[in-house]
């Protein structure tokens, strides 16, 4: 006692002040990754409120493209603008004010698309089979519509297609298409990504990602709605969060998204909590290197000391599980069982609960060992106490008794429970294929099943009817269970 209350001493002298040195440097450390974090939210939404006003100025440049389009077209229903140097003109213009990153091109009423273009040759392809025609003639989708990105049936370069029906009669016009090249989003978001893992994204009101910086050709149109943080905030127009990246990259990231007020278009950006993070975790790391030297230096010696203890703790519990384990098959030995059988008895007893015994005989075992020899028996020995582990529940206790004589202790079971236990073991030990060199070996199991009684106080009543069982059992010719009532 007096050793203990000195080791007790001597632990509170040195460890207080420690603990209060650490807690310290924690909680500074807490505030201050709090600080990195509520700074980087608002250097993100900044950023996301600037390019929330790009990208809407684009958009809106396309809005006034599509609809100016389509009023010449409304006033001019007998002309074909393919051919019109006025229409023509006018989207030169449109280009010019995009600074080139807008086409428009004209979609017949079968889906044969025409380029506006001074030159005389015109590329047309058909692109009935696209979503961003077939949108103009549903109800449902009619009007200004943001397509999935498609490659270009002409150029073979990604775009961003979105369309407007003509809601005049004209044989020679019955969408209007202004895209995008993909590539040019792209250095606009590139210029504006927080380096170096930073990532940011256009989507689409269901969640597509429609072009994502860094650009990955497979994320075109992949669906990231359900399966991320962003589904919990889908109803909100604007929100900060934390995401794991699972569906993309898996890349921890700070991440701010806002829908477009005026256009079907959600714009998310954000920063790797990696990159974030970087210059607090190296002032983090510098200063619990600093307190785990000052802490190493200062309890040296104490943990010298804990070691030994550890040391001798660890060796008599090993001596002790030595003590309690049969070496061969990894349950407990005889001795061990009993004394878990007899607490399991008295625990019983007190609060009248179930208990089964399970007898169990490997049948004619030493007709294995003469044939196959004791290393193919061990085989069998330490299958069997593999079975019994991987069938029995945690709360059994499993044991080897005797040679080729096993017990499993069941609580909380009665007879029959107990019977289908056994039946099941022992069904599953007659398919079992053992394998000892080049021999393939098959056993059976004999299994007496007997309860705890009232009048059972030690464990040798309740073996000695689960025993006469599992004579029984061997008596009507083995691979068989048989229970004492």
């Amino acid at each position: 006692m007096r050793h203990q209350f000195e080791r007790a001493r001597i632990f509170c002298v040195i460890f207080i002040p420690i603990l209060f040195m650490w807690g310290i440097m924690l909680f500074g450390a807490f505030n201050e990754r709090e600080r990195v974090l509520d700074s980087s939210s608002r250097i993100i939404e900044q950023l996301l409120s600037l390019l929330e006003e790009q990208i809407k100025g684009l958009f809106k440049t396309i809005e006034l493209s599509l609809y100016s389009s389509e009023r010449w077209i409304s006033t001019h229903p007998y002309a074909n603008p393919a051919t019109s140097a006025e229409f023509i003109n006018l989207v030169d213009g449109f280009r010019r004010l995009s600074d080139n990153k807008v086409d428009i091109t004209i979609i017949s009423p079968s889906g044969d698309l025409q380029i506006i273009a001074q030159s005389s040759e015109r590329a047309r392809v058909n692109v009935s089979d696209h979503e961003y025609f077939k949108a103009q003639f549903s109800e449902a989708t009619r009007g200004f519509y943001v397509g999935s990105p498609v490659k270009s049936k002409i150029t073979n370069e990604w775009l961003l297609p979105v369309s407007i029906p003509v809601n005049s009669a004209s044989k020679y016009a019955g969408v209007i298409l202004a895209t995008i090249e993909l590539k040019k989003i792209i250095e606009l978001l590139e210029k504006s990504r927080i380096k170096p893992k930073g990532t940011i994204a256009i989507l689409s009101p269901e969640g597509l990602i429609n072009v994502r910086v860094p650009f990955n050709e497979k994320m075109i149109g992949k669906p990231i709605l359900e399966k991320s943080e962003l589904y919990k905030h889908r109803n909100k127009d604007m929100e900060t969060f934390l995401t794991d990246g699972n569906i993309t990259d898996g890349v921890t990231r700070m991440v701010s998204f806002s829908k477009l007020k005026d256009f079907p278009i959600i714009v998310s950006v954000s920063s790797a909590m990696d990159d974030i993070l970087e210059t607090w975790k190296k002032l983090t790391i510098a200063i619990i290197g600093l307190g785990t030297g000052v802490t190493f230096f200062v309890v040296f010696f104490w943990f010298q000391l804990l070691d030994a203890i550890r040391s001798r703790e660890e060796a008599q519990t090993k001596l002790e599980y030595q003590a309690k384990i049969d070496v061969l098959t990894g349950l407990r030995n005889r001795r061990a069982f009993l004394e878990k059988l007899g607490s399991e008895i008295e625990r019983s007893n007190r609060y009248s609960r179930p208990l089964s015994l399970l007898m169990i005989d490997l049948d004619y075992f030493k007709k294995i060992n003469d044939r196959f020899g004791h290393s193919a028996g061990d085989e069998v020995l330490k299958s069997l106490g593999k079975l019994f582990c991987d069938t029995i529940r945690g709360v059994d206790i499993a044991g080897r008794i005797g040679g080729e004589e096993f017990c499993i202790l069941l609580p909380e079971s009665d007879i029959k429970s107990a019977t289908d236990v056994a039946e099941r073991i022992r069904s599953k030990f007659e398919k079992l294929k053992i394998i000892s060199g080049t021999n393939e070996i098959r056993a059976t199991l004999s299994i007496g099943v007997s309860r705890l009684m009232e009048s059972d106080k030690a464990p040798e009543t309740i073996m000695d009817r689960a025993d006469k069982a599992l004579y029984l059992a061997k008596d009507k010719g083995r691979n068989r269970v048989e229970a004492s009532f």
